[in-house]
């Protein structure tokens, strides 16, 4: 289900900026490896993935006494926080708007999620499925948001077979031996503060060599 946030938590997205590295750590636990979260964000992501209608979030739906309601509300109590505070001048503005809006279209997500609806009102002939075919191992946003995803190979799960093909691309791509422990770091769940402690490189240093590995996995696939 779609991540909601204390007001603890939220403090922290607040000084955040919001990227795929948040997205994939923040959709991760000891029982979900973020595959599903992130292989949603790219969907939706797509030109072609859209809803015919627009989801809300009603007076209703913040009254509901089951456990949509109370999600809910979790997050109303996060946006009235941040909308109280948005004029302060305190150069957090941006940072304001942005977790608003994201936390928006979270509700709307947790919305659907909850209760199983992704689309509204389509044409009966129109499909609502999506096709992995969209992924594109030279775009650096696919192979960014896939390079941390580890799962067991299966035949019958049409992502296990994305990460396969990833894997043989990135066995072919010129890495150096740095470069692919911080990919299997990656795939342990390490973030980026604690892979550049093994290295001795702080999270910008960090991020900008999965930058690179990611473009030198994107030039492999090119070929």
């Amino acid at each position: 289900m779609a991540r909601y946030y204390t007001g603890e938590e939220l403090e922290k997205r607040m000084n955040k900026e919001l990227s795929i590295e948040s997205i994939i750590e923040g959709s991760r636990t000891e029982e979900n490896d973020g595959g599903e979260e992130i292989l949603h964000y790219l969907i939706r992501e797509q030109k072609n993935y859209k809803k015919a209608k627009k989801q809300t979030i009603t007076k209703g739906d913040l009254e509901r006494d089951d456990f949509l309601g109370e999600v809910l509300r979790e997050y109303q109590v996060g946006l009235d926080h941040i909308r109280k505070d948005i004029h302060v001048k305190d150069g957090k503005k941006f940072l304001r708007s942005r977790a608003i809006y994201q936390m928006k279209n979270d509700m709307t997500y947790t919305k659907d999620v909850l209760k199983g609806t992704f689309g509204y009102h389509t044409h009966p002939l129109e499909s609502t499925e999506y096709d992995l075919g969209f992924i594109d191992f030279t775009n650096p946003v696919h192979i960014k948001a896939l390079l941390p995803l580890k799962m067991e190979f299966n035949p019958q799960q049409e992502l296990s077979i994305i990460l396969l093909d990833l894997q043989e691309i990135i066995e072919r791509t010129d890495l150096t031996e740095t470069e692919r422990l911080i990919i299997e770091m990656m795939r342990d769940n390490m973030k980026n503060v604690d892979i550049g402690i093994e290295f001795g490189m702080n999270p910008t240093q960090i991020h900008r060599a999965i930058a690179k590995i990611v473009k030198k996995i994107c030039k492999t696939s090119n070929k």
